[in-house]
């Protein structure tokens, strides 16, 4: 009954070929050990073009490529153009040049009144005679302009009218000198009478755009930058707290974190290679794996060496989401260490080096082969998301477990052999001395003109557009749902062809985008997997339970994500589908062994494969 559901038909002749490799291996170390070393040394001079191929531009990097508000812009920016003579805060179709804050009293008092007025009058006048370039370039030189004049901020002038004409101040929309100023988008926690009159307000918030040009480029970010040190004094303001923000903050922030990884590269290198040693400290001065765990860990060092420089050479955009590929690489390296030393301690330590190597390759190399093009045909489809950061990702993460596959074999598999022959020989682990003991190993994110807003072709309306303003948005669902009402509204016009826009919509597109594509990506990988699987696991059923465990930790995963909040992004995805990539490693792993046994009961079979894997594992996880 078992014999007539055995599909080994690519087991068989890979087990045969991976055989004869190990004994290869196992007969010239010398050359499978040095020839990675010399390829990694080669391709690592891709490094010194990091610089050259960081791209973690927010928009272009972490929106959809394909996004429909991307289109939306376009058809905007074409059809009405930047009149940068007539400038209006209302009309920019991206977020432009400028710097903001907001201010609060620190009593919870009216921010309108003094002296919380009287600071921010005075920060203001601090922040117009910001100037750059030696003195020569100031807010009035920068400033974006509405018929030759800066555009400023309306609320101080509202306020210093009502002040001196003892008038009220209406909300949200305040007449002053008989045109209509909306004050919704620079007041908050306004608290009005019944007649709309302010009767306090506890916060402000003042804007200084700049000339987005090309030609100011450089000296308007200068000025953006003194803006920010003006606030670095923590005595800046007695009577108001002070937040501010500009154009430049979000790419700024996500700049000063493109090598934090690295650190905690070296640290979980570290840790690893710690507990790897460890894990397979032995008593016997021989049988000591202290190195072959050293080595283990390098391999996978080698193989994120050699994959990032190899795509550095050929131009690929290196994305700050890059910097999660080798802890991944590490887990794949270190997994495939502990299954390679598991087998080759189940060999006989009277038998030569290239039939040890040889059998460890025969039972080792087939499981790892199985994890290894699950996970590389795993990311490569990761390569078809509509997201570029995910396809960096992916892109250096496919690349890597190949060479981690490959220095597994070559590199480590070379090492192995080289240890077994200094064991083979009764040489101390350290000095290489004869010694005569011997010991075998064990298991080792409202203001309009409505003339510069219709476009008009000849006689005829071409196109036109309105402002409308929105309130109580206050998180990202709300944003969701915002987005599909106004699109739903749109959709139900028949007078004209109807889309919305706003510059925010370009990143509100990565959640409408997040959850179809994660998943495509989840039930593209699971039918692989079964595949896979089913070429591979000498028995269909197995293959089953295997496919079976994806989706078992993807309810539980999304069902965690849930539980603690954590939102559906472009980041949370690539975690999502690692989860789903150990998943895999582990339950295969285990499978091959059960039909691979040659034990005769279900129950033997087993026993052998959690005895010889069991162990392996917990050491995979612990690293």
């Amino acid at each position: 009954m078992m014999g007539c559901r055995r599909t080994d038909c690519l087991a068989r002749p890979l087990s045969g070929l991976f055989e004869r490799l190990g004994s290869l291996v196992g007969t010239w170390p010398f050359y499978f050990f040095v020839v990675p070393i010399l390829l990694s040394a080669a391709l690592g001079g891709g490094f010194t073009f990091l610089r050259d191929r960081e791209d973690n531009d927010v928009e272009r990097q972490f929106t959809p490529r394909k996004g429909p508000s991307k289109a939306t812009r376009a058809f905007v920016s074409e059809h009405f153009p930047y009149n940068h003579s007539m400038f209006s805060p209302d009309r920019l179709y991206d977020k432009g040049s400028f710097a903001s804050f907001i201010a609060v009293s620190t009593n919870n008092s009216n921010v309108l009144e003094n002296p919380a007025f009287e600071d921010i009058i005075r920060l203001n006048s601090e922040i117009l005679n910001i100037t750059v370039d030696n003195g020569r370039v100031g807010f009035n030189e920068l400033c974006a302009k509405a018929s030759g004049e800066c555009v400023h901020n309306v609320i101080l002038e509202v306020v210093s009218a009502s002040d001196m004409d003892e008038t009220s101040i209406s909300y949200p929309v305040h007449t002053l000198r008989s045109s209509p100023v909306f004050l919704g988008s620079v007041l908050g926690g306004v608290i009005a009478d019944a007649n709309s009159s302010v009767m306090s307000a506890q916060a402000v918030k003042l804007f200084y755009y700049l000339e987005d040009q090309e030609s100011t480029a450089e000296v308007s970010k200068l000025w953006l930058t003194e803006f920010k040190e003006l606030f670095s004094n923590e005595a800046c303001c007695e009577h108001i707290d002070v937040s501010y923000y500009t154009s430049k903050s979000r790419q700024e922030e996500i700049d000063s974190h493109t090598t934090d990884g690295f650190p905690l590269f070296l640290i979980t290198y570290a840790c690893a290679i710690t507990i790897s040693v460890l894990s397979c400290l032995r008593r016997d001065n021989v049988r000591n794996k202290l190195w072959v765990a050293v080595f283990g860990v390098l391999s996978s060092g080698l193989a994120v060496l050699s994959s990032f420089g190899l795509l550095l050479y050929i131009g690929v955009p290196f994305v700050i989401t890059v910097a999660n590929s080798p802890f991944l690489i590490l887990g794949i390296g270190l997994n495939n260490m502990f299954i390679m030393i598991s087998d080759w301690q189940h060999t006989s330590v009277c038998d030569p080096v290239p039939k040890r190597m040889a059998h460890s390759y025969k039972e080792a190399l087939m499981s790892i082969t199985i994890t290894a093009l699950t996970d590389v045909l795993k990311f490569f489809i990761g390569v078809m998301s509509d997201f570029p950061s995910v396809q960096s990702f992916c892109l250096y993460t496919s690349t890597s477990i190949i060479f981690c596959y490959v220095y597994t074999i070559t590199f480590f598999g070379a090492f192995l052999a080289l240890n077994g022959r200094r064991e083979a020989s009764n040489r101390h682990w350290l000095t290489c001395m004869k010694t005569p003991s011997e010991n075998p190993g064990e298991h080792s994110k409202m203001y309009h003109i409505c003339c510069q807003d219709v476009n008009m072709t000849g006689d005829a309306v071409h196109a036109s557009r309105f402002f409308i303003q929105t309130v109580d948005i206050a998180n990202a669902s709300m944003e969701i749902h915002m987005l599909k009402g106004l699109k739903t509204t749109a959709e139900k016009c028949k007078a004209a062809s109807l889309l919305v826009y706003h510059e925010e919509f370009i990143f509100y597109d990565q959640y409408s985008v997040v959850v179809s594509s994660t998943i495509k990506n989840v039930s593209v990988i699971t039918v692989v997997m079964l595949v896979v699987s089913l070429l591979l696991i000498p028995n269909p059923l197995c293959s089953l339970w295997v496919t079976y465990s994806i989706g078992s930790v993807t309810a539980g995963v999304t069902g965690f994500m849930a539980l603690w909040d954590v939102s559906l992004d472009s980041i949370s995805m690539i975690i999502f589908t690692v989860c789903i990539g150990f998943t895999v490693d582990f339950s295969a792993h285990v499978a091959y062994a059960f039909v691979s046994s040659s034990k005769t009961t279900f129950n033997d079979k087993a026993v052998e494969a959690l005895s010889s894997l069991g162990y392996p594992i917990l050491q995979v996880r612990l690293s």
